[in-house]
């Protein structure tokens, strides 16, 4: 599964031979780009640590989960959901609930992109996951709640106290009805959780040129 994480730009397999498609925001800088033609409003996007105090303290939490699939992935330290035109929007520290472009993880970060991957959910309720975070935009980040995750593992999500991942929980329930967090082995439902989760379904990725739109 992690074989299709995406290394950092600059040391990136890109494909240099395909057109970007129409989807790529205008502007978007750099000379390679994500190809979000296969990308969908809802799907989850995984961040590599960063290398940051904050990302050491989760990677190391999520290294000492009884569940060796999560310590496998515990390289993912951040969590967003994208909602088109090369935006997600994330709980991140020290700021409300809020929009991000991929690329400014993206040039310097691996990313895994992952997706509901139960056949009973439909196009249109993963595309309302991207709906509920667009409600949840402006609320504030929890500190509190994630270092209560990393401290009490068991946790279930709390919808009025919301860091990255429990962020994603909670959207995806509302969307959904699906609660990733349902089971105690998932919870806390840490970054590396989503990367491993068996709900979720991996999406291929790749880079494409921005030289060649035409």
């Amino acid at each position: 599964m992690l074989d299709t994480v995406l290394p950092s730009l600059a040391h990136a397999k890109l494909t240099a031979d395909a057109a970007v498609e129409p989807s790529t925001p205008r502007g978007w800088p750099g000379r390679w780009v994500p190809n979000f033609s296969d990308w969908q409003r809802g799907d989850i996007v995984l961040f590599a640590t960063s290398g940051s105090k904050t990302g050491w303290l989760v990677q190391v939490a999520q290294g000492t989960v009884n569940n060796p699939d999560v310590r496998q992935a515990a390289h993912f330290t951040h969590a967003a959901v994208y909602v088109g035109d090369g935006l997600l929007i994330e709980a991140s520290p020290g700021r409300p609930i809020g929009t991000q472009t991929v690329w400014h993880y993206c040039r310097q970060r691996a990313l895994m992109l992952r997706r509901l991957a139960a056949i009973d959910i439909q196009k249109d309720r993963i595309d309302a996951i991207a709906d509920a975070a667009v409600r949840h935009v402006g609320k504030a980040y929890s500190r509190t709640e994630a270092v209560r995750s990393l401290l009490a593992p068991g946790r279930e999500s709390d919808p009025s106290r919301m860091f990255c991942s429990s962020f994603i929980d909670v959207i995806v329930a509302e969307a959904t009805g699906l609660r990733l967090s349902a089971l105690p082995e998932h919870r806390p439902l840490y970054p590396a959780t989503l990367a491993m989760h068996p709900a979720l379904a991996t999406v291929p990725l790749e880079w494409r040129a921005l030289a060649c739109v035409r």
